[in-house]
């Protein structure tokens, strides 16, 4: 009842997307929250990085180019620690770690701060430095912005490359080691399985376009032939600022880990409700022939477990999803694959959704060890999202509509995944180009 009368004070739409997703970032849960209209026209020229708790100037409007790396103590005059309490109040977030990672993106918005009782009437944004010092910042048009960022070299020992492929490798010269950089759970088949579930059949001219994007069944073996040719011991999978995308790439990967008879595997629950019969039409008629061939109600109200729901892979009902998920996704034959030497993977507080996926496996399934950050994401979480939007007042915004539950469940719920070798990612490595985890790699690989 609560809720309904704050609902009813509202006078505005922005007032409700405030209201619904105040009560969204109660859930734990970032897949579920509004989709607010951050004004792009209205941006602060400000970039930080937060380290524990402490926010450091990376980029600033040039004219105060002399704050760049400065901690920035309090901001319109409230504490940071008030800061961050506004701010998760209209946030929805995984745990802490989620928090810090997206917080200062949403910073440099405007129309996010005016959500919290921290904007000015002025709209100006005063920072107070560290050092005494304090500047202050007007919103401007993304056309007038001047940025100026910290001047970061790599230092040191550097290995990451191009972050806008999805997927890389490199095989060291001067040690048996192969780094594979797995920016983003996404490839060829991903792409087709996405429309055939969203459109069914794929026509020829989408086809050719999606011959642009790499296959990563493909990619992965190449990879491990290669590695085999330079007798490779260890493999390092960097998942770190991976937020994810489809899960299955991560399953085709852990089969060249371990066999997937020999893997124990998670559990997913899903909802079949009448947005996502909207938003998945052809995969939802196949989920409606499948129930009523084995005479079970198709409820929008019922959970299902995910892995009891076959779809038929011949005949004149055979479904385009299918028929995606054999021509991209098949596991390799166990004499081909298993890699058996040591694997390593990297996360950080931007590793997220699939991804997180990938590590919780391999972790409770014993293959390798993790060294990084404490994870952004749970072990155990909601997510695959449906997108809404609320008829009369537009608000609109995104929802979990699966539960994936860790395969070894005794575990536990904990917030968050703790690695085996914590190596967080302090404000004192980035602002000097150091890779921290990797120098560990190096060291822990002679």
């Amino acid at each position: 009842e609560a809720g309904y009368e704050a609902l009813a004070e509202c006078q505005s739409k922005e007032a409700l997307e405030c209201c619904v997703q105040r009560v969204f970032s109660n859930l734990s849960d970032a897949h579920t929250t509004v989709s607010v209209g951050l004004d792009r026209n209205l941006i602060y020229p400000l970039n930080v990085f937060v380290d524990s708790g402490k926010p450091y100037i990376r980029a600033v409007d040039k004219v105060h180019a002399a704050a760049l790396g400065k901690e920035i103590i309090r901001m319109n005059g409230r504490s940071m620690n008030r800061i961050w309490e506004e701010f998760g109040r209209v946030m929805s977030c995984d745990n802490e770690n989620y928090f810090w990672e997206k917080v200062p993106n949403l910073m440099q918005f405007y129309s996010f701060w005016v959500q919290t009782s921290c904007s000015a009437p002025d709209s100006l944004l005063r920072l107070s430095l560290a050092d005494g010092t304090e500047i202050a910042l007007k919103p401007m048009k993304q056309s007038e912005l001047q940025v100026q960022w910290l001047n970061v070299a790599p230092s040191g020992h550097w290995i990451r490359g191009n972050r806008r492929q999805p997927f890389l490798y490199k095989i060291l010269p001067d040690r048996p080691v192969c780094y594979l950089q797995f920016n983003a759970c996404t490839d060829r088949g991903s792409l087709y399985a996405q429309y055939a579930q969203t459109k069914g059949e794929v026509p020829d001219e989408v086809k050719k376009q999606l011959e642009q994007v790499p296959r990563f069944d493909e990619f992965l073996r190449q990879m491990f032939r290669d590695m085999a040719t330079h007798q490779v011991k260890t493999l390092v999978i960097d998942v770190r600022d991976n937020g994810g995308g489809d899960s299955r790439l991560c399953q085709l990967l852990l089969s060249w880990l371990k066999p997937e008879a020999e893997r124990k595997q998670g559990t997913v629950w899903m909802r079949c409700s009448e947005l996502f019969k909207r938003q998945y039409p052809a995969l939802s008629e196949s989920f409606a022939r499948y129930f009523a061939e084995h005479r079970q109600v198709y409820s929008s109200d019922t959970l299902y477990n995910a892995a009891d729901i076959t779809l038929p892979e011949t005949g004149p009902e055979s479904s385009p999803i299918v028929a995606a998920l054999d021509t991209f996704f098949a596991s390799p034959s166990p004499a081909v694959a298993n890699f058996d030497g040591e694997v390593i993977f990297i996360q950080n507080r931007g590793t997220y959704s699939s991804a997180g996926l990938l590590v919780v496996e391999a972790v409770d399934n014993h293959i390798g060890k993790v060294i990084g950050d404490c994870s952004a994401y749970k072990p155990s979480s909601y997510g695959d999202i449906l997108f809404w939007r609320l008829p009369h007042t537009g608000v609109q915004g995104t929802v979990s509509h699966k539960l994936f539950l860790r395969p070894d469940r005794s575990q536990g719920t904990p917030a968050s995944l703790c690695p085996d070798v914590l190596i967080p990612t302090r404000w004192e490595d980035v602002s000097a180009g150091r890779d921290a985890c990797w120098e560990w790699v190096l060291q822990h690989v002679k």
